[in-house]
């Protein structure tokens, strides 16, 4: 990442600049009587798709033959003193009769304009500006702009605001002490400044804020002796805006050269991870643009740079989709500067056909943001993972070592991501179990991370526990997703029939084994939901001996062990209660 150089000569001299009216350079052009030529450059930047490209004419005749959207012109050296018609058309038109939009401009000689055509044709149907200024289609005219600069040692920047739906801003130059190069640009405002040939992060803020819309990477130093006109391109908000082109700065040179400036990013990677069969495999659009045709289950992304700070769209759709407009669900997510997203699309289309989530998550299809996520392992030689909770029908789990080992996550419930995990590059057999109950095992799994050392890996509870009640979506397995999209599912070490595959649906208390006991013995019960539950034990005269449960337990069958070493033989009671339930039984201890 390149950091502004602290060196910006004649600052005063700049800020004296930005003291006068930015609408000062941004002006219809007058006639203005005078020897020699004029020069006209042209710019495209209105972002309307509809307006995607468009033919120009120059007093009736066909100057611009399908120009596109941030393409731009060289100078172009014109008779002054005439005045001429600029017209617009849709690309591919047939002749002058097509021009939808036309502009009189009179050029005064020895001058150089930049005409920027900007705006939509139909404001209604865009988001308004939120400064409430007309967006309608136009063309701008930036008057007296300078061709290359004087000196070598100087880069002439025209800033141009042409971002319809964006407040006012200020572009700061980041340094130790920020510099503020244009304050409180307005739409369609323009203004020029003159900086020394360097690297600068330019960060765009909400005008009079330190609210950052984007970041860019603008590298002038080889710029010397240029003069580049620098544009607020495209829409902040690309579903509200028809789709259009994302918000970015475009930076155009004097010989029509044009090159959008490198956006800070931050990565993200999107996993299929929803088990419906309606969405076996989905299309895949982001920002309106289409992605990835036929994404399986259980598919995942590379990471992704994105631009940082701007809103992101991920939307889905049937196979064979032919649009944007084919989407089933359209999710959005706004990533900060350097940050790593795992983005899982999970769920069901329509839940009240499925299995309710046995805790009362909602489990209706969704995008989830797994914040801070990592593409390799922040510890040498070691390989690291987090555990994300994406079974609809599964109630909290712990993901341990096996045979009642450590708990590698604990009390995850549907939707819910663990902390990260180091680990040795080795091979681990784990089991997932009822949250806070070891014994109470849906599968054991071979989990082999001798090969991934230095990695960083997300696994996750994926597909149905009870198929059958789940429109025959896939089964329950552990897929676990490499930071390069590589997916694979655990293969499983010992298949379990466990009650958590099929929930209780009723309380239960299901007596203790073995009875007649010396000196432990297990008492089980079932609960058909989360509950605070308490099981006690008592003497025949009614003491308490024992607390052995006391706190919320997931749905589920659970198993809580009583040691009575320090007890006299005898008969014992134990009482369980979840909510409104009571149910109490006996047991025998003999020593």
């Amino acid at each position: 990442m390149k950091f502004i150089t602290e060196k910006m000569r004649g600052l005063t001299t700049v800020l004296a600049v930005l003291a006068l009216p930015l609408a000062a350079t941004a002006q219809s052009v007058t006639d203005v009587e005078g020897d020699g030529p004029a020069f006209l450059q042209v710019i495209h930047n209105a972002a309307d798709p509809g307006a995607a490209e468009v033919d120009i004419y120059l007093n009736g005749t066909l100057l611009l033959d399908d120009f596109a959207f941030r393409e731009a012109t060289g100078f172009t050296e014109l008779e002054s003193g005439v005045e001429y018609t600029i017209g617009v058309a849709p690309g591919n038109s047939t002749g002058a009769g097509d021009i939808i939009a036309d502009f009189q401009v009179t050029l005064s000689a020895n001058t150089s304009y930049i005409a920027v055509a900007n705006g939509v044709l139909s404001p209604d149907d865009f988001s308004a500006n939120p400064d409430e200024l007309s967006i309608a289609f136009n063309l701008e005219i930036i008057a007296d702009v300078d061709q290359e600069a004087a000196s070598a040692d100087d880069v002439i920047i025209n800033v141009f605001h042409g971002a319809t739906d964006a407040p006012a801003v200020d572009i700061n130059a980041r340094a130790a002490a920020p510099v503020t190069l244009v304050p409180n640009a307005s739409y369609a405002d323009a203004a020029t400044i003159t900086v020394d040939p360097a690297a600068y992060i330019l960060d765009v803020n909400v005008a009079g804020t330190d609210l950052t819309a984007a970041a860019f990477d603008a590298d002038l130093s080889a710029a010397g002796g240029a003069a580049v006109t620098v544009l607020a391109s495209g829409f902040l908000d690309v579903e509200a805006n028809q789709w259009g082109e994302q918000f970015g700065l475009l930076a155009v040179f004097s010989d029509g050269t044009t090159a959008l400036l490198p956006a800070l990013t931050a990565s993200a990677q999107v996993i299929h991870n929803a088990a419906d069969p309606g969405v076996a495999e989905v299309d895949v659009y982001l920002n309106g643009a289409l992605f990835a045709t036929d994404f399986p289950f259980r598919a995942a992304t590379p990471f992704l740079e994105l631009p940082a700070g701007l809103s992101h769209y991920i939307s889905f759709a049937a196979p064979g989709s032919e649009s944007i407009d084919d989407a089933i669900a359209t999710f959005e997510v706004a990533l900060g500067e350097g940050e790593l997203w795992h983005l899982v699309a999970n769920g069901v289309l329509t839940p009240g056909d499925f299995a309710a989530n046995p805790d009362g998550a909602e489990t209706g299809f969704d995008v989830f943001a797994l914040l801070e996520a990592r593409d390799q392992a922040e510890t040498e030689g070691n390989v690291e993972f987090r555990v994300w909770h994406g079974a609809t029908d599964a109630p909290s789990v712990d993901l341990r070592l096996t045979a009642g080992g450590a708990v590698l996550a604990g009390s995850l419930g549907y939707g819910e991501v663990s902390d990260y995990l180091s680990v040795a590059a080795a091979e681990y057999v784990v089991d997932v179990t009822a949250a806070g109950d070891g014994n109470a095992v849906v599968a054991t799994y071979t989990l082999d991370v001798s090969s991934l050392a230095d990695q960083a890996v997300l696994a996750l509870a994926s597909g149905f526990l009870s198929p059958a009640g789940n429109n025959d979506g896939e089964a329950f397995e552990i897929l676990v997703v490499l930071a390069d999209g590589t997916t694979l599912t655990l293969p499983v070490s010992t298949s379990i029939d466990s009650d958590l595959a099929a929930l209780p649906g009723t309380f239960e208390l299901k007596g203790n084994f073995p009875n007649p006991f010396n000196p432990t013995t297990n008492i089980q019960f079932a609960i058909p939901a989360a509950s605070d539950v308490t099981l006690t034990v008592y003497d025949m005269l009614g003491r308490q001996v024992a607390v052995l449960v006391n706190g919320t337990l997931s749905a589920g069958t659970h198993t809580a062990t009583f040691d009575a070493s320090n007890l006299s033989s005898g008969t014992y009671m134990y009482r369980l209660q979840a909510g409104n339930f009571v149910e109490t039984s006996k047991m025998m201890l003999i020593k």
